[in-house]
């Protein structure tokens, strides 16, 4: 961790000293639970605040842990990260904005990536149609368009940035609304929680009186039922104005309709639009396009070399910006650098995947500082109990294991199997601290 000092502090304090200085007072459990995901601002006359994503997570912090906390580094003060609880930062890089007012409603939009453009998305057959069929959504009025459009295919073959470029073009002169299914289902259960009586109504009225309705990754709310619910709402109002929802997943429709809703996932794949996987040709012509804007000078062979060893062009990119970083440092030596950073990227992408039961369960110990026979045992203490029905939902939802082969790890049969897994489901759905937990878990896991 780096060291981290607010300007003008003379203190001597620094984020890594605080967390070091708890690190030694708490469990560790309890420590990567509550404490890590809090932020810190030292202040210039040495006072310490401790930024909580919030007002649930800050109001169990002060409860639980103040005394600690204030034990270990001196008086601190608790209090909401107002930005963060605007902007939801999402494993993959995209980032959501804050509040931007469109005509008669307030919109919580997605942060378009400025690369996601048209000019910028390469056409070839694996994508031909459906980009023709987004250019025509953007010539053609609502009436003239029947139904919903629903993009699928591979990660990394292209769907965001089509859905993002013609969320761009749309919102030129429609009321657009375009976020994560993930960030839906959060604003759901903020509505759900708000002692405010007519944060519900913003809600329904935010997702129901817009144009178009754009949702990406729409298979992230998987077994978050009374989401899916608010959701299929939401688009059968919008289809009953004849309005539009354009919504994406890696998942295929047939697949998309055994995690969520069969009503919704009908609502939503109106027209479907297949992008495949990304062709050497198209990747040659991604590297590129982004090594001449980032000016970077490529021989043919190494764009050749590059394409064979990375078939996800998100991975291309990221690769690319690395070389970027390394020759503003050393302007010689590229071809050491080129195979650093495509090292780099094959090892991320081994490292996430396909999990397995042994894997998922290691980690969920850990993270519950359990110990293995603890595990499998009758115990009915809390913390036990709930880290099993944390790796049954994880092992359903991310392993093809029968529910008697997840109940055997644990010590359950199949019917508790299955109801630790609706347990979590509906945890997920009206807990907020408990979600946050669960983001910890799902990224050690790389998930």
């Amino acid at each position: 961790m780096s060291e981290k000092k607010t300007h003008g502090n003379s203190s001597g304090v620094t984020e890594k000293s605080i967390l070091e200085a708890l690190g030694t007072q708490m469990p560790e459990s309890e420590f990567n639970l509550w404490i890590k995901p809090l932020g810190w601002e030292i202040k210039n006359n040495g006072s310490i605040v401790a930024l909580a994503p919030d007002c649930f997570f800050a109001s169990y912090i002060r409860d639980k842990f103040l005394d600690k906390i204030q034990e270990a580094v001196g008086d601190v003060e608790i209090v909401v990260n107002e930005r963060q609880e605007r902007v939801d930062r999402k494993d993959s890089g995209r980032a959501l904005a804050t509040p931007q007012s469109l005509p008669g409603m307030e919109s919580y939009v997605l942060r378009l990536n400025p690369e996601n453009t048209f000019d910028n998305f390469v056409v070839d057959r694996s994508n031909k149609l459906a980009y023709a069929i987004c250019q025509r959504i953007i010539e053609k009025t609502n009436s003239e368009i029947s139904g919903n459009v629903f993009l699928t295919g591979p990660k990394g073959c292209g769907k965001t940035h089509l859905l993002q470029a013609t969320a761009r073009m749309m919102a030129k002169s429609n009321q657009v609304v375009c976020v994560t299914a993930d960030q839906f289902g959060k604003e759901f259960v903020s509505a759900i929680l708000a002692k405010s009586g007519n944060k519900m109504d913003v809600f329904n009225k935010k997702y129901t009186s817009c144009d178009i309705l754009f949702l990406d990754d729409i298979q992230e709310i998987a077994g978050r039922k009374k989401t899916i619910i608010a959701l299929c709402s939401a688009v059968t109002v919008l289809q009953d104005k004849g309005m539009i929802v354009i919504s994406t997943s890696y998942l295929s429709r047939p697949k998309l309709a055994q995690v969520l809703d069969k009503k919704l996932v009908r609502l939503l794949t109106g027209l479907i639009l297949t992008v495949k996987a990304s062709t050497e040709k198209i990747r040659a012509r991604i590297i590129q396009h982004q090594a001449e804007k980032m000016g970077i000078i490529l021989e043919d062979h190494w764009v050749e070399y590059l394409v064979r060893s990375l078939d996800d062009p998100s991975k291309i990119k990221t690769a690319l910006r690395g070389l970027k970083a390394r020759l503003s440092v050393f302007s010689s030596l590229i071809s050491e650098m080129i195979r650093e950073v495509v090292e780099e990227q094959v090892n991320s992408l081994h490292s996430s995947s396909s999990l397995t039961l042994e894997g998922i369960a290691k980690v969920v110990r850990h993270f519950y500082n359990i110990k293995e026979e603890d595990f499998s045992d009758k115990s009915r203490k809390a913390t036990p109990v709930l880290a099993r029905k944390v790796f049954a939902f994880l092992a359903r939802k991310h392993t093809t294991a029968t529910l008697e082969e997840i109940g055997a790890v644990v010590g359950r049969d199949h019917s508790s199997i299955g109801k630790y897994v609706e347990y979590i489901e509906n945890f997920l759905e009206t807990d907020s601290s408990f979600r946050r937990q669960f983001e910890l878990i799902k990224n050690k896991l790389k998930i």
